[in-house]
């Protein structure tokens, strides 16, 4: 038998809630707008939850930023969640930057004092996240180019397909399937079935991880300290 030779599925959000409720035990017939409401509530909360997972790789994007002479602050776009590396280009030639933290950051006795910029301190707010730099920049022509990672696109429609790759499709089904479950009357949740729907999630989430991971080598060096 021949296969269709097509990797192009992709699943609506309505589809996907629809799997849900059935893993939950809900038949989907007595589904209702608060029904697709609810779980696309939960679908986000979801996303929310998954951002501190750590970093997913189909999340990341390269995102550049030319200074300004005397400015050392700088708004990063929306839903940068966090910034996992930098470099400073300068005449064609990138310099990587160095992370640094809160405390480094405010014990720099001059922040004033300009310069190339090698080092960055990410100050992340609720509403916002900046980048502080440091040395000053010294001029307007130089280029901050650095990967973040970002927020997962909100689900706001039915129609939508869900900022999730093919390979997370298992897991996010899994996750909504048990909050989807928790939803329903006390009096209907079987401890048995929750404690399954549970595993499932723990399980494909943690495969789905796995799988989703930089593949470049790792070369350890160990350190040799001199006693005295």
């Amino acid at each position: 038998m021949a296969t269709s030779g097509a990797v192009t599925l992709d699943y609506s959000v309505t589809e996907l809630i629809e799997e849900a409720y059935e893993r939950a035990g809900v038949d989907i017939q007595t589904l209702n707008a608060h029904h697709a409401d609810s779980a696309r509530r939960s679908m986000n909360l979801i996303f929310s939850h998954w951002g501190t997972k750590g970093v997913h790789q189909w999340a990341i994007d390269n995102q550049t930023q030319m200074v300004t002479d005397g400015t050392n602050t700088y708004t990063l776009p929306a839903g940068t969640i966090d910034v996992i590396s930098a470099v400073l280009t300068r005449d064609g030639v990138s310099t990587p930057m160095v992370r640094i933290g809160q405390t480094e950051y405010h014990q720099i006795p001059d922040k004033t004092v300009e310069g190339r910029p090698d080092r960055f301190w990410i100050d992340r707010t609720i509403s916002s996240m900046t980048m502080y730099v440091w040395q000053t920049p010294e001029n307007s022509t130089d280029i901050i180019d650095y990967w973040r990672m970002r927020r997962l696109y909100d689900v706001t429609a039915a129609t939508e397909t869900p900022d999730v790759p093919w390979l997370w499709w298992e897991a996010l089904s899994a996750d909504l399937a048990l909050r989807l479950f928790d939803k329903k009357p006390i009096e209907q949740r079987d401890p048995s079935v929750r404690r399954d729907l549970r595993v499932a999630k723990i399980e494909t989430f943690d495969s789905a991880r796995a799988e989703d991971r930089d593949r470049a080598s790792t070369q350890i060096v160990p350190c040799v300290r001199t006693i005295r």
